[in-house]
Formats: structure tokens, sequence, C-alpha cells
């Protein structure tokens, strides 16, 4: 049997849409404090998902659980942290070519002590 090419463009839709559902029932869980404070409702949590997948694409990180790291890091430091000049070191974190997307988030997450927000 052949699986033919939009057969395959399904089954990856399927574990995207898995993984974004998944992923926000574990920040409404887990982050439920930062979601609201966030202003996101429960229903809004899959566009944020959604949206960071499209965002960490664009800096090489990929993987459901480094999406979710970073998933974790807009709520913590703000949705648009990269663009802020207050969080420099961890843009500048991400745009280091050579370091993988597991390596990105793991040095972001140790550089946050010095430009977490309160």
């Amino acid at each position: 049997m052949r699986i033919r090419a939009d057969q395959l463009h399904l089954f990856a839709r399927q574990q995207e849409d898995a993984f974004v559902q998944s992923t926000a029932r574990f920040l409404a869980r887990r982050h439920a404090e930062r979601v609201g404070a966030a202003g996101l409702a429960p229903d809004a949590l899959p566009q944020f998902v959604r949206e960071t997948i499209s965002r960490g694409g664009k800096h090489g990180i990929v993987n459901e659980p480094d999406v979710r790291a970073l998933c974790e890091l807009r709520l913590i430091l703000g949705p648009r942290f990269e663009t802020s000049p207050q969080h420099a070191p961890l843009r500048a974190v991400l745009e280091q070519r050579d370091l993988t997307g597991a390596q990105k988030v793991d040095r972001m997450y140790a550089a946050m002590h010095w430009c977490a927000t309160p």
C-alpha cells in the first residue's frame, strides 16, 4: 500500500492539531494564573500555540518539547519577548544559527534569571 502526498499532509495536520490541543491544555493547567494575566481566554490558547509554532520555526525551534517550552517562555516573559529591548540576551540566543532549537531553549531558560520580569 502506498501513501499519497495528500494523505501524508493529512496525517501531519492531525498530529499538529493533537499537539496544539495537548499543549493548550497543559498551559491552561500548569500556567492558569499567567494565562489569565496575559488576557488569554482558554479558547484562545490553541491560537497562541499555533503562533508559537510559527515563531519558533523561524528560529529552528521545531520539536514538540522545545515548542512547548517556547510557549511557556512567551507566557512568562510576554508573547513578543524576543523583540523587547529588555530581553535582548534572549533575542541574541534565538539568532544564533549554530545552535539547535533545543540548545536555544535551554540557553534562554538559563539566561532568564538575568532578564525575567516579576
